[in-house]
């Protein structure tokens, strides 16, 4: 069966969907799975560092009557595998406990983003937020943290693994095989109104073995994107999901020719607002954590060992040739 994480296998599985759903509407649904796994609210958040020893994960409850599909079709997986749900105000939380006899054994080397997994060990989650059963993110890591995610429609059918968003992860090798935990924001994520329940499903991958075993949905007629055979995860009301608009603050810069070279130039409003120290800041976004900072300037050019470590808000004053706001419409927005 696909992995559901290689371009080939996206379109695999989408050409075995279309054959699935070719027939008439009452064959193409399946019968609805009825596990159900209760997410444990927390009133602080988890610290994700992949080792599962808050609190939290002691007193949530745990899935862990995974079924093989592949090799051996509706046995038990072969290596004990626990999935633990916790929430709060601010984000759903995974543990992951992937037990292994033989912990050598345990393949990973993807550090690449969105590249595929089917070389390495790894685990998935797919997460029905409407609970439609048609449509769902997939999430999944491997035993290094590598992160793979995507945006499912109409029942796997159609697959947008362009799609990217925030999220954390951090896993960790240890003596028994490997676990991870996920952090998935509340803004990353879109749910229906008043909703108390979710779409789950999760699946384990050993590589060695090429053995593949799901939570529910486990029949090789079905494969792991199929929104449909997903379980439920309950415990996930009043959660205010979503983020509509986000607003990215920017500042345009550019070169010009002095004596044959090329200079940076700071905007004029910039160079006026220097923080105290004498030499003009220019604002930095960090991708990775989001808020603006602002660094030194030598000449115009960003100076390595002048860097303020500072916070600063951005004057109302600045020119409007050079502050502009860039508007996202995030998903279904």
């Amino acid at each position: 069966m696909p992995n559901g994480l290689t371009k080939d296998c996206l379109l695999q599985t989408a050409a075995t969907l279309a054959i699935l759903f070719s027939g008439s509407d009452a064959g193409a649904q399946p019968a609805a799975a009825t596990k159900t796994l209760h997410a444990h609210r927390i009133a602080s958040p988890v610290r994700v560092d992949g080792v599962l020893d808050d609190e939290a994960w002691r007193e949530a409850e745990a899935a862990s009557d995974f079924v093989q599909q592949d090799p051996r079709a509706g046995e038990p997986v072969s290596e004990a595998t626990e999935v633990r749900v916790v929430v709060d105000n601010e984000a759903i939380y995974f543990g992951i406990v992937c037990h292994d006899s033989e912990p050598h054994g345990v393949i990973a080397r993807e550090l690449r983003r969105d590249n595929p997994f089917a070389a390495d060990d790894h685990v998935e989650i797919l997460l029905d937020t409407f609970h439609d059963h048609r449509n769902a993110y997939h999430f999944a890591v491997n035993p290094l943290g590598t992160q793979y995610d995507a945006l499912i429609t109409d029942e796997g059918r159609d697959i947008n693994a362009e799609w990217n968003e925030r999220w954390w992860s951090e896993t960790r090798i240890t003596a028994d095989g490997w676990t991870a935990e996920i952090k998935i924001p509340l803004t990353t994520l879109r749910s229906g109104p008043d909703l108390d329940t979710f779409g789950v499903n999760f699946k384990r991958y050993i590589r060695r073995k090429n053995e593949s075993a799901h939570w529910t949905g486990w029949s090789r007629d079905f494969p792991f994107l199929q929104v449909s055979q997903a379980g439920h995860l309950a415990g996930v009301e009043q959660l205010k999901t979503g983020l509509r608009l986000r607003v990215k603050p920017y500042v345009l810069g550019g070169f010009r020719d002095v004596g044959g070279e090329r200079v940076g130039v700071v905007p004029p409003a910039l160079q006026r607002f220097d923080g105290g120290g004498g030499a003009p800041l220019v604002a930095v976004e960090d991708r990775d954590r989001g808020p603006l900072g602002t660094e030194r300037t030598r000449d115009g050019e960003p100076d390595p060992g002048g860097a303020t470590g500072d916070k600063h808000d951005l004057p109302g004053e600045l020119d409007p040739p050079f502050l502009g706001l860039e508007t996202q419409r995030l998903l279904h927005g």
